[in-house]
């Protein structure tokens, strides 16, 4: 039966293979066996070696995973692979850690300030990361907002009479506090904890000073209770819960720029490589990008080279046949003809030169005119752009079987189904009320996708 595999194939001497037999041990710590392997990105068949070992102590087979996951890396075997086959999927895809893949397109400019003024190109600028002083979507800011669009969705699903006041629900079925259509599948939604949940379980909490016990009842405040406070933690003065979802960064993936050829979208191998979209690898070269199609089509002669204009830096470029998976932004707009590969050490650069940059100023309501002094500049992350990130959920609930107190207080907890489809329910306000500030002036939205651990596109 034949496998599909990936892995590198060295070509080596008798010398070589010599020198390889004394440091595998052969033949008393490992057998060595021919096998034959079809290599297909050559398209050739191959005679190869390799070496086996029956009943591998399990802390060889621990010290050779991380070998083979550094070389894989160093050679560009795509990032799935190594996760869920090198690795078994034991970063994360264990009984208890479940991963989310975060896909994301900016249909406004996205603007995630810092907090005050500075001195330079803006007055208001936004987060960046700090090694590579490009902008992000820190994961606090997508945690909180998320936080609020579930509880907000939840509040949606309630009906009338049992909206704002928590009295009325004590002596009802869960079922009857919720209008639901016959065939909705929404079990986040009649998770038990949810009679007690209330708008304010977003947010700061109101009464973190009271106990537990006295939580359920209080019109304002985080419940403890409900979906929103288990999912994402809360803290009483008797009780604290970390929660049990994890948000990453969302990173810039691929930025939109202006050219002669028209809108091109930004990255880079790194970029590519850490978000597992790299099929393969390349040699970078200095001061040069490269694209994945033909750009100018009216050059007959040689349509493999040329130049291209990002903002206001003049580069040359190549076509070089890379290779990227473009499946899971394939609803964003973009494709291969759209996208250039810069070097590392550019895409800072690029990036920040072409931030959108909007004028601000205060309109004195007496005059209708401009107050003086009140002019103000702010920098955003453009419409376009696309982001990856990731979201870890850690599986509790196998603990709800400790017999103590405090666990005892905290059941029932969710299963990951419930907050995977909290999360995908709740998403389409990132598409209508946004992330970040200035959301009531053109700024904020989000398109957002969520794909499992797998690949699959979450439904």
């Amino acid at each position: 039966m034949e496998k599909l595999c990936g892995g590198v194939i060295y070509e080596i001497s008798e010398d070589d293979l010599k020198a390889l037999d004394r440091q595998e041990g052969y033949p008393i710590t490992y057998g060595r066996k021919e096998i034959t392997v079809f290599c297909v990105n050559k398209n050739i068949e191959i005679k190869a070696y390799v070496y086996f070992r029956e009943g591998e102590p399990i802390e060889n087979l621990q010290k050779n995973t991380l070998t083979c996951v550094k070389d894989a890396k160093e050679h560009g075997i795509p990032e799935d692979y190594i996760k869920n086959v090198l690795m078994g999927g034991s970063m994360t895809n264990n009984n208890f850690v479940n991963e989310i893949n975060v896909y994301a397109v900016a249909t406004d400019p996205i603007y995630i300030g810092t907090g005050g003024y500075t001195i330079g190109r803006v007055d208001n600028t936004i987060v960046r990361d700090p090694i590579t002083k490009i902008p992000k979507i820190p994961g606090s800011s997508l945690a909180g907002t998320w936080r609020y669009y579930v509880a907000l969705k939840l509040q949606g699903y309630f009906k009338d009479d049992y909206r704002v006041d928590k009295s009325k629900r004590k002596e009802k079925k869960i079922e009857e506090l919720f209008e639901l259509e016959n065939n909705e599948d929404k079990d986040w939604v009649l998770f038990e904890g949810n009679r007690y949940a209330g708008i304010k379980c977003a947010g700061q909490d109101d009464l973190p000073n009271i106990d537990y016990e006295s939580a359920k009842d209080e019109k304002t405040g985080h419940c403890g209770r409900c979906i929103v406070c288990k999912a994402f933690g809360f803290s009483k003065k008797d009780v604290s819960w970390q929660g049990l979802i994890y948000f990453s960064d969302l990173n810039i993936l691929f930025f939109p720029v202006y050219t002669r050829f028209g809108v091109k979208w930004i990255t880079s191998k790194r970029i590519l490589k850490e978000a597992g979209l790299l099929n393969g690898d390349f040699d970078e070269e200095k001061n040069v990008v490269f694209a994945l199609k033909e750009i100018e089509k009216e050059i007959e002669d040689d349509k493999k080279k040329g130049h291209i204009n990002l903002g206001w830096l003049y580069l040359p470029y190549k076509v070089d046949g890379i290779k990227i998976n473009l499946g899971k932004i394939q609803n964003f707009g973009i494709d291969e003809n759209d996208i250039i590969i810069v070097p590392d050490n550019l895409i800072s650069q690029i990036i920040n030169s072409n931030l959108e940059v909007r004028t601000s100023v205060s309109i004195d309501p007496i005059t209708g005119t401009a107050k003086e002094g009140a002019l103000f500049t702010s920098e955003a992350i453009p419409r376009g752009t696309i982001f990856y990130g990731k979201i870890r959920i850690f599986d509790k609930k196998p603990f709800e079987e400790i017999n103590d107190n405090k666990t005892n207080k905290l059941k029932p907890l969710p299963t990951i189904k419930q907050i995977k489809d909290a999360l995908e329910d709740s998403k389409i306000f990132f598409e209508t009320l946004g992330i970040g500030g200035m959301t009531t002036r053109g700024f904020g939205r989000l398109k957002i996708e969520l794909f499992d651990e797998n690949g699959k596109k979450f439904e």
